[in-house]
């Protein structure tokens, strides 16, 4: 075997022994990622547990690893309240649900209520305005019908004569003779 053969034979176990090393953290990696669970709390703390049930060890996730959680009641962001003793999960107090789906349905059926309310108030209010403008329009319709109607009977009796009559402003050309002119007679 000559070097580079020697060479490319220590390659080889080098690659096959670093593909080995990865398998194995990632197979180690998937194992821990399933294990444990992060939940935070309503301070903000990170609590890290294996199932949020009665017997499951906390540990606290912190810049320096994970530390021990202190002995008290720690309130997670979903409302759900866990009592730690001596590192362990003593009690899991689960949050109540603030509203049921129903009471959001019925909620959501008076917002819906107020609003068509409102709507029927606006309606009315532009109804009112539209009947008010309607009553003012007809009563000046019947101001200008009466005062139509006063002219009408004024013309009635008094008739005019809508003849034109024209007056013949130019005399009529007879022919004259000279003897008429002469005279001035015409």
């Amino acid at each position: 075997m000559n070097i580079k053969e020697k060479f490319q034979k220590i390659w080889d176990i080098l690659q096959d022994k670093e593909e080995d090393t990865q398998k194995f953290e990632d197979e180690n990696k998937e194992e821990t990622d399933e294990a444990f669970v992060d939940v935070k709390t309503e301070d903000g703390r990170i609590m890290r547990v294996a199932d949020i049930s009665v017997d499951q060890p906390v540990q606290e996730v912190t810049e320096d690893g994970l530390v021990e959680v202190a002995d008290g009641t720690y309130v997670l962001e979903t409302g759900t309240s866990i009592v730690v003793v001596e590192g362990v999960i003593s009690e899991v107090v689960e949050a109540e649900m603030e509203e049921t789906e129903e009471e959001m349905e019925e909620k959501e059926e008076k917002e819906e209520d107020k609003e068509v309310e409102l709507e029927k108030d606006e309606t009315l209010e532009l109804l009112t305005n539209i009947a008010e403008r309607l009553t003012t329009i007809e009563s000046k319709f019947k101001t200008q019908e009466a005062a139509f109607e006063e002219f009408k009977k004024e013309s009635a009796e008094t008739h005019t004569d809508t003849r034109v009559r024209f007056k013949n402003t130019e005399e009529k050309k007879k022919p004259v003779s000279k003897l008429h002119q002469v005279t001035g007679r015409v």
